[in-house]
Parts: structure tokens; C-alpha cells; sequence
């Protein structure tokens, strides 16, 4: 509808950042012909054809050097701090002290943690398609256990984003059964979201979790990526077992997970959980299985 009108402007303003999810486009038969208008925004087909563009890159939403690893991975190092970020994100100096205690080789230099989870791999759900990670799962709903009782998070803060919709069955059932435990908790008010549907949207410190261990999926596309680990204002936490994935495809670079996992590693706020190691009990959680879960979701 823009692009029909455009020969009617005189000015034209557009807002917005290409790096992000483009359009969901239903392919067309034989994949001939403005294939790739179609899977494009509006802001894409603009610069691509030189319209005009300018890069506003000021952080104004998420706290000092929350975008460091983004930054340097799909903005080309470009994301400043705006000047309003200054001591105005009190909770992210609670968070880092919460992770320093709960992992006492976590830096905080930067406010992310990068979980490395060495467990189990992804499963798949052979009706619907989708998958669920289970180690990291556990991992995630063992930590927001604890952050809540601690009175550390609120439930409001902590958005899981996921590209799966099996994980997020996962992760509301074992929610489901901490707020009957634990009625005063809030734990139902965690917001289980997907990749997609939390684009434009942000939270005070979201869990990433893209489940894949092996096969890439939805793991490789840059707009998920770029949304998933821009949605935080005091504190990024991204729970992964990323080390094969890739493996098994012939790619020219190293997966963006991968990517993202390496540069935590060199910023020192990347922590390795492993079933033999100190942290391992964090694998293993009563509330988080698979047995069942995806049958109910398959039955309806």
C-alpha cells in the first residue's frame, strides 16, 4: 500500500530497522518471479533500491552495553549508549550480583549471561514438527525458581522468548505446577512468547532459549536473532546448547548462535553448565519433562 503511493509524496519518512523479521509471505507456486519483493519490508526494498537512509543508532531502551554482542554481530560494532541509559536501569546492577552469586566465574562485565548448557539435544515432536529441549529447559525454569523465591525477579520481568512452540508448552506446564506450589509467586505471570510475537515489545529481562543442538532451523535467521537479543532493558540472559550445531550442514561461517556464544566467551559472561559439573543440578527439575506434555498438545 506504501510502495502504491509512493509516486503521490512529495516527502517521505519511514521508520524502522530491515535487520529485524521481514514479512511472512506465502511462497508461490514454481518460486518464480518477485519472490523476493514479497519477503521483504517496505524499509529493505527502499534501501535496497537507494533511497535515501540514515542509521540511528542510539540505545535508548536497554541499559549500558546490554547491545555490546549484537552490536558487533549485525550493526557492525555501530549501537552507542544514548546518554539516558546512565543510572537508569537500578535492576540491572541487582541482576548481575544474582548471576556472580549463582555462577562464581561470571564476569558481569556486560549486562548479558550466556548459559552454555552441555546436555541433552532437541526432540522432536513428529506430529506438529516442532521442537523441545529439555536440558535447557530445566536449566531456565531451575534459575527462575530460584530468582522469584529470592524475590530477585517478578514474574513480569522475565519474558521466555522461543522460536518453538513445543518448547513453550514445556515451559507453561512447568510454570503451571510452580504456581500451585507457590501461589503467591506470580509464577503464572511469566510470559511464555515466541520469537515473532514479541518483536516490537521489550521486557526487563527476557530468557532466550532456540532449543536447537544440531540441525540450524529457525536458529540461523538473522531477523530472529536480532529480535531475540534485543529485547531487554536491564538484563540479557540467553540459555543454549549451541556447541554442534551447524555441524552437520555445509555453511561458509559459523552459525549466529555460535557466533553469539564466542563473543560472550571473550566479554567473560559466558558460564558452562554440565551434568558432572558444579552447576549440573540445574539440568534437572521436577517440573520439567516431556512425557505427556506433547501428547496432550498432539491430542487437540
Amino acid at each position: 500500500m506504501v510502495a502504491a503511493n509512493l509516486d503521490e509524496c512529495t516527502k517521505f519518512l519511514l521508520l524502522g530497522d530491515g535487520k529485524q523479521l521481514a514479512p511472512r509471505v506465502p511462497m508461490m507456486e514454481n518460486n518464480i518471479g518477485f519472490t523476493r519483493e514479497l519477503g521483504q519490508s517496505i524499509m529493505e526494498y527502499l534501501e535496497a533500491n537507494h533511497w535515501p537512509t540514515a542509521l540511528l543508532n542510539l540505545n535508548r531502551r536497554g541499559a549500558p552495553s546490554i547491545n555490546e554482542i549484537p552490536s558487533m554481530l549485525y550493526y557492525y560494532g555501530r549501537i552507542k549508549d544514548a546518554p539516558c541509559t546512565q543510572n537508569s536501569h537500578p535492576k540491572t546492577a541487582t541482576y548481575i550480583e544474582f548471576f556472580k552469586k549463582l555462577f562464581p566465574g561470571y564476569s558481569g562485565n556486560i549486562p548479558n549471561i550466556y548459559i552454555d548448557v552441555r546436555g541433552e539435544g532437541e526432540i522432536k515432536d513428529e506430529v506438529t514438527g516442532s521442537y523441545v529441549n529439555m536440558s535447557t529447559a530445566a536449566v531456565i525454569v531451575s534459575i527462575v525458581e530460584k530468582g522469584i523465591l529470592e524475590k530477585v525477579f517478578a514474574a513480569e520481568d522475565i519474558p521466555h522468548i522461543t522460536h518453538y512452540t513445543a518448547q513453550m508448552k514445556v515451559f507453561r506446564h512447568a510454570y503451571a505446577q510452580l504456581a500451585a506450589q507457590f501461589p503467591d509467586a506470580g509464577f503464572e505471570n511469566i510470559r511464555i512468547v515466541s520469537t515473532d510475537s514479541i518483536q516490537g515489545d521489550q521486557g526487563s529481562c527476557p530468557f532466550v532459549n532456540t532449543v536447537r543442538t544440531t540441525h540450524l532451523g529457525f536458529t540461523n535467521n538473522i531477523g530472529r536473532n536480532v529480535v531475540a537479543k534485543t529485547r531487554a532493558q536491564d538484563f540479557q540472559v540467553v540459555v543454549d546448547n549451541v556447541h554442534r550445531l551447524g555441524d552437520n550442514e555445509k555453511m561458509h561461517r559459523q552459525p549466529y548462535m555460535r557466533q553469539a556464544f564466542d563473543a560472550a566467551k571473550k566479554k567473560k559472561v559466558c558460564v558452562q553448565v554440565k551434568a558432572t559439573g558444579d552447576y549440573g543440578y540445574l539440568m534437572d527439575h521436577r517440573y520439567v519433562h516431556a512425557r505427556g506434555i506433547l501428547d496432550r498438545g498432539n491430542a487437540r
